[in-house]
């Protein structure tokens, strides 16, 4: 895993990362960093595991709408095995977001110039440290959240610099 994968995930769990930030917190408290960096490792790797079965799901669709009817049965139980296994991969995958976001509030907690919440990313569970603004504009829901969320800017906002 290397360092676009950490600010990936980062982003996916709906936060911005400030590099420069995350290395003088890392030098001060060592352990938040790197169990934030290992549930960033987690959700990488339980997301790529959902991605391949998703293409082996998708493949064996395809080898079962060109097999005959003779030999139908053999790949029908290897897509049933693959669809449990994904459902598996789903809830890891979900597992492991919640870590992440979990590690990302905790990082955010102890340095809020580390992680700060992004406006273009998938919504995570604001912090209550972070006030909300208002919505003023029609809302979309997303699927598994419990919250509306505001659908994206044209673009970014400007964002205050960091408290010094």
């Amino acid at each position: 895993m290397d360092f676009a994968h950490l600010q990936e995930a980062a982003g996916r769990a709906g936060f911005g990362l400030n590099w420069a930030a995350l290395i003088r917190l890392a030098g001060r408290s060592p352990e938040p960093v790197l169990d934030w960096v290992a549930a960033a490792g987690q959700y990488t790797t339980s997301d790529t595991a959902h991605r391949l079965l998703t293409a082996a799901a998708a493949s064996l669709r395809d080898r079962i709408a060109a097999t005959g009817p003779d030999h139908l049965y053999q790949y029908a139980d290897h897509l049933a095995v693959v669809c449990d296994q994904l459902t598996d991969a789903d809830q890891a995958r979900d597992d492991a977001m919640n870590e992440l976001s979990t590690a990302c509030h905790h990082l955010a907690s102890l340095d809020p110039a580390v992680l700060s919440p992004d406006p273009d990313g998938p919504a995570a569970d604001p912090s209550p440290a972070w006030p909300t603004a208002p919505v003023t504009g029609p809302v979309r829901a997303i699927p598994g959240r419990c919250q509306p969320v505001p659908p994206r800017p044209r673009r970014r906002p400007r964002r205050p610099p960091p408290p010094r």
